[in-house]
């Protein structure tokens, strides 16, 4: 790790090894992530054949957790954009002094540099937005499919 401009740049064959283990634990997440998924839906399945009704609840429930978890990351990606553009702004470089970078970064400064940081924080705002719209519609959808459906 070299240190530029408070930039932390890694690079070399142990950043590769670094991203190639992230990469590979990104992967076993998301295929443990399919597999309760299939197990999931087989149960829901199954619970269809003998209450359609417990099944209709549950799946909205199901796709209300889910709104949730993508509502809650879209608005902790936005924070971060926000976090991230302040440090832009009031540094003049981008990336900003004390950013951890994977490789030699090409480093921008001055009013252009300002410029980016405005647009990251436009971009954080629209990043908000659609988050809560998104769930707010899934949300909606939900309740509507689940509308008429008493519990057993």
């Amino acid at each position: 790790m070299t240190e530029e401009y408070g930039i932390r740049t890694f690079h070399g064959p142990r950043m590769w090894m670094g991203a190639a283990f992230a990469l590979l634990l990104i992967l076993v997440l998301c295929w443990g992530l399919i597999v309760a998924t299939q197990v999931f839906l087989r149960s829901l399945d199954i619970l269809a054949m003998t209450s359609p009704e417990t099944a209709i609840l549950r799946a909205g429930l199901a796709l209300r957790v889910l709104g949730a978890i993508m509502g809650g990351l879209a608005l902790a990606t936005a924070a971060y954009t926000a976090r991230m553009s302040k440090l832009v702004i009031l540094n003049r470089q981008v990336p900003p002094p004390g950013a951890w970078v994977l490789g030699k970064p090409t480093v921008v400064f001055g009013d252009r540099a300002a410029m980016l940081g405005y647009v990251g924080y436009g971009l954080a705002a629209l990043l908000s937005v659609v988050g809560v719209v998104v769930v707010g519609l899934l949300w909606h959808y939900v309740s509507l499919m689940t509308s008429g459906v008493v519990p057993v």
